[in-house]
């Protein structure tokens, strides 16, 4: 449904009539701005000086900063460490950077101060044991938004994309042994018209083994409105190709890209006027599927959200300055019929919704949460009216979408709408829309379920979690369609979050109710659940799990499956004697208080990804930052078990006091590995970037029997071996005294006199 535009313009916080404080700082702060881009000497100064070129505290993005998906949105908010290299006057906003991870003078691994602590790991009962996939090659040891995708040609390859704020683009590790072992990072390159990229990397294999990654790519564009002049960011929504396996990429191609739409005239009274309507492309996703027309031809599909921010001009006094703004949010898709070489225009495949301040003020119009849904769960008919009499009041917008292809061709499209009783509360609904016709046409959306809507974070900690509200899509080879999103349970009043599945087994037609996935009794909190279909048609599913942690700030990785289409659901392994709703993956928990500084961010997902058979899972995962500073990590697990370290001695027995050679195999790549022999440490060295080490170490003098030698790497992973000491200091003194056996009682004297050994 779309909401219309008309209306008063009453706003909750930047109003532009009366002595309102908030008017005035918002006025304030344009006039600043106007008054910047009018001062060019200064920034001619700042040029010749070498120093950065402020931009002032007025922001374009400022209205939907909230509504956009993570990686965006740590960059809007100044929160992204690669900010200090790019024009934002210098630093991140309100994070000092110095203090966190491996900075110099920081408290992180590596930074001079840095003692080995290991978590030490408890093995989950059906999974393998972790693998921490990323590697700390820079100063800011943080890794999140990890998405996945096997090679459908051959089942043990994997790629998998990340944000490493090391980098200023998306990286990638491959994997060729289903997950053991891993190359890289493998840096990716932004448009090459940007300064940088933000997230939300996602990536999908077509049917030849190419692998395509989709993110978000951000620039600047300066605007003139009449006499105001600035700039602000722009995005673009971004696709790679690899054609080697996912171990290069090719340059970025813009899928679509926002735009600074301005027009201007004059007033009878000479004043200049005008509107400003400025474009953010956030929240990519992608599919690759089959041409309906043309079953032997892969079609690339990428949706993501449009928000375009207006704004219009009015005058104080012979001052200029913006009204408070109106902000229209579109789902839209592109595709490509070429591999990714040329794309269509976008079309809307929601209906275009409005957000302007202070729709949701106690006493102005708009509807409530008690109000906006029928008992079928509909928009109410007074909802509808109220949203369309309020125009400009409306509270409401559209994100999260995600597109998955059917075996017939037909495109499925899922996204969150936050309905008329505001955003990040009230009520919130999944929508699902199809296209029988490649992508080119999209039936009307309809509502898979209705939910109780997650805020912004957790009561229970800092990081910003709204993206587990977005849909989390996947369809099955019998026209089944499978959502998974985190919603606040309507029985548990103070549980902020558990996970819930929708489903639909006639390509959309009619959904079941929705099925609580986490088993669970406690009110502590679930999130970022993934969900995939398997080529048998076995349904996994993962999610983020606080339930074993009673302070509520640490997460396992909690899994379950479902063989009957999703209408029941748990993990079963006969081997093991396990039979339970669902199990715990993780050998080791996270914190999320120590992963991003401030625990203010862990993504927007986790991922999934299912092959024939075995099933791949990674999260973000911040146990180093049990053991040091800030520290998040992408963590990875299989169902299968994974090989474990392993340590070698050579020789494995011999004298007290000699030389030994030790090589290790498994280990994290390009880490501090400790080896100690008895509960000693002896040495300190680094791994290979393929998890080995060899050295020597002297093997203390000790008496005969074995000694335990032990090596382990800061991520946990542990080996031992045994070192047999056949000549040690008490073999000497059982020499002595069988040689005073020997020499009979008289040569006792002369021994022990001249003899002070034991």
């Amino acid at each position: 449904m779309t909401v219309g535009r008309s209306g008063s313009l009453r706003r909750r916080r930047h109003r532009v009539s009366g002595t309102n404080g908030a008017a005035r700082s918002f006025a304030l702060r344009a006039l600043a701005a106007l008054l910047f881009s009018m001062i060019p000497p200064l920034a001619t100064q700042a040029e010749e000086g070498g120093e950065a070129i402020p931009i002032g505290d007025f922001r374009l993005l400022e209205p939907v900063e909230n509504m956009l998906s993570a990686g965006s949105w740590v960059m809007a908010t100044g929160q992204d460490p690669r900010l200090m290299d790019i024009p934002t006057g210098g630093s991140a906003r309100d994070v000092d950077w110095t203090g966190y991870g491996v900075v110099p003078g920081g408290n992180g691994a590596r930074s001079g101060n840095y003692q080995p602590q290991v978590p030490f790991r408890s093995a989950a009962p059906a999974f393998s044991r972790n693998q921490i996939v990323s590697r700390q090659l820079g100063l800011f040891p943080l890794n999140t938004e990890p998405h996945l995708a096997v090679n459908p040609l051959d089942p043990e390859h994997i790629v998998l994309g990340v944000i490493d704020y090391n980098f200023p683009a998306m990286s990638t590790y491959v994997s060729f042994d289903g997950g053991e072992t891993w190359e890289g990072p493998n840096q990716l390159r932004y448009f090459q018209e940007d300064f940088g990229a933000a997230g939300d990397p996602v990536l999908a294999f077509d049917r030849d083994g190419n692998v395509f990654m989709v993110s978000i790519s951000l620039g600047f564009e300066e605007f003139r409105l009449g006499t105001l002049v600035s700039s602000t960011e722009i995005s673009s929504i971004v696709i790679s190709k690899s054609d080697d396996d996912g171990l290069s990429w090719g340059d970025a191609v813009s899928t679509a890209r926002s735009t600074i739409e301005t027009t201007s005239s004059v007033d009878e009274t000479g004043r200049e006027r005008g509107e400003l309507a400025a474009d953010f492309l956030d929240k990519p996703w992608i599919a690759i599927g089959p041409d309906p027309a043309d079953p032997e031809r892969d079609i690339i599909y990428v949706v993501y959200t449009e928000f375009k921010t207006r704004y219009t001009t009015l005058y104080a006094d012979e001052l200029p300055f913006l009204t408070s703004p109106v902000t229209e949010t579109t789902i839209r898709l592109v595709r490509s019929t070429d591999g990714g070489a040329t794309w269509s225009d976008p079309i809307g495949v929601s209906p275009t919704v409005f957000q302007a301040e202070g729709a949701s003020e106690e006493g102005e119009a708009g509807a409530s949460a008690s109000g906006a849904m029928t008992d079928d769960g509909e928009i109410s008919p007074r909802a509808q009216e109220e949203g369309v009499a309020a125009g400009n009041e409306a509270d409401q917008t559209v994100q999260g979408p995600q597109p998955a292809v059917m075996p017939d061709g037909t495109v499925v499209v899922a996204y969150l709408d936050t309905t008329l009783d505001g955003v990040q509360e009230g009520l919130a609904r999944i929508m699902v829309t199809l296209s029988a016709d490649a992508g080119r046409t999209f039936a009307e959306p309809v509502q898979a379920g209705v939910f109780r809507e997650i805020h912004f974070r957790p009561r229970n900690s800092f990081f910003r979690w709204w993206g587990a509200a977005f849909p989390q899509l996947s369809v099955g080879a019998n026209n089944e369609i499978y959502v998974a999103v985190t919603a606040k349970p309507g029985d548990k009043p103070t549980d902020d979050g558990d996970i819930y599945l929708l489903r639909s087994l006639d390509k959309g037609e009619n959904w079941d109710e929705p099925l609580r996935l986490n088993a669970d009794d406690t009110d502590r909190i679930q999130f970022f659940p993934a969900i995939d279909v398997a080529p048998d048609g076995t349904v996994h599913a993962m999610w983020g799990d606080m339930r074993d942690d009673p302070q509520e700030a640490r997460f396992h990785i909690y899994y379950t499956e479902s063989e009957d289409q999703g209408a029941t659901w748990g993990f079963v392994d006969e081997q093991i004697g396990l039979n339970t709703p669902d199990t715990r993956v993780t050998d080791f928990p996270s914190n999320s208080l120590r992963g991003f500084p401030g625990g203010r961010f862990l993504g927007d997902y986790f991922a999934i990804a299912a092959a024939e058979d075995d099933v791949y899972l990674v999260w973000a995962d911040t146990r180093l930052g049990e053991y040091g500073g800030p520290n998040q990590q992408v963590g990875f697990a299989r169902k299968r078990s994974v090989e474990p370290p392993s340590l070698f001695l050579n020789p494995p027995n011999g004298d007290a006091g000699r030389d030994v050679a030790i090589q290790g195999f498994g280990f994290q790549p390009d880490s501090d590995i400790t080896i100690d022999v008895g509960g000693i440490t002896i040495t300190n060295l680094l791994s290979n970037d393929r998890g080995e080490f060899q050295t020597n170490v002297y093997m203390p003098v000790t008496g005969e029997g074995a000694r335990n030698v032990t090596a382990y790497d800061e991520t946990g992973n542990v080996a031992s071996a045994s070192f047999f000491t056949e000549f040690g200091f008490d073999s000497i003194a059982r020499e002595l005294g069988d040689l005073r056996e020997d020499l009979g009682p008289g040569a006792a004297t002369p021994v022990a006199e001249t003899n002070d050994l034991p």
